[in-house]
């Protein structure tokens, strides 16, 4: 019982080490997507994420782990998030909390789906094999998001979705343009703004409670005596209600206000939490 606690603490360390990666890496994929656009952070995304995986599946030594996919894989995951949703705002100026609630929602069904589908490759094809394929295919989506992706509609000869029934006054709030440029606070004005921070502090909170549920969730599961198929549909489970609960959000912070769906948010976060 000892060995394996020290086990998963190693282990999860290669998460802690991913995430921190991951959150750093975040901010030059942002400047690199207010520069160039999406095309280039997602290009590098592709090469780093297909890398690492494929790195990892000749692993021999737990320090390759950490490297691999703890820093090598996860600088690839910084543009995932980031990329796509600024893009997306840049294309919505109605309903984009909806438009956002939908395309992260495919986080929640990649936690719901992506378990079962690595549980059955390590389980026929071994998971060095595994590292491959899933590699492959994340490479092969962000290398497709890359070609397919416009900063903003104006790169197509278009409008964002509802600029013909907004309002002056209601862009000016939304912080982007008819264009779908952006037209609020520098980068420095906004790093004093005190809702900047306070807006970050609660980010950081309430994802570190997430992400340490959704970690250790499964190894708990089998230490418990359940089978690793089971253990993995816990996971979908919680993939399936993260992805109804950001397109539900979403749709709400549309009609209810950003401040109001978010602090409703928290509070039932915390609550299902204790």
């Amino acid at each position: 019982r000892m060995v394996s606690i020290i086990v998963d603490q190693k282990n999860s360390f290669a998460f802690t080490l991913f995430m921190a990666t991951y959150a750093s890496t975040a901010i030059p994929a942002g400047w690199l997507f207010d520069r160039y656009g999406p095309r280039i952070p997602l290009f590098f995304s592709a090469i780093l994420i297909g890398t690492g995986f494929f790195l990892c599946s000749y692993i021999k030594q737990l320090w390759q782990l950490w490297v691999f996919f703890g820093i090598v894989a996860a600088a690839g995951h910084g543009a995932v998030y980031v990329v796509p949703v600024s893009t997306i705002m840049r294309w919505f100026l109605e309903k984009r909390g909806l438009a956002v609630g939908i395309a992260v929602a495919g986080l929640g069904a990649g936690i719901s789906a992506l378990p079962p589908i690595a549980e059955r490759l390590i389980f026929y094809y071994g998971w060095r094999t595994a590292f491959i394929l899933l590699g492959l295919a994340y490479a092969m989506i962000h290398f497709t998001g890359s070609a397919v992706l416009r900063k903003t509609p104006v790169d197509r000869g278009l409008k964002p979705y509802g600029a013909h029934r907004h309002e002056a006054k209601e862009r000016s709030k939304d912080m982007v343009s008819p264009s779908g440029e952006e037209t609020g606070l520098t980068v420095w004005e906004t790093l004093k703004a005190l809702s900047f921070w306070m807006l970050y502090f609660s980010i950081l909170v309430a994802f570190a409670s997430e992400t340490l549920a959704m970690v250790h969730v499964v190894p708990y599961a089998m230490d418990m005596g359940i089978s690793s198929m089971v253990a993995a549909g816990s996971m979908t489970a919680l993939g399936v209600g993260s992805m109804v609960g950001r397109i539900l959000v979403g749709a709400l912070s549309d009609r209810l206000g950003r401040k109001k769906t978010l602090g409703a948010a928290y509070l039932f976060q915390g609550l299902v939490t204790l």
